[in-house]
């Protein structure tokens, strides 16, 4: 099955790599759909916690497609 990049999601779960190997757990708030790339979720959330004393180099995405 071909994946189309502009299929609606929700994200399920969140988990972000880190420099150190470290696998962090986010808690995902608001379940709602969204339309925009998935790369672009993942960059986005990489930007939101580039703060961390233990910066993240990736994210995984666990969605479910509507």
């Amino acid at each position: 099955m071909k994946m189309n990049k502009k299929r609606p999601y929700v994200i399920q779960s969140i988990t972000l790599l880190t420099y150190n190997g470290s696998k962090i757990p986010v808690s995902v708030v608001e379940e709602r759909i969204i339309d925009i790339p998935i790369r672009i979720t993942k960059e986005k959330a990489l930007d939101a916690f580039s703060s961390m004393k233990d910066n993240p180099v990736d994210v995984i995405l666990k969605v479910k497609y509507v």
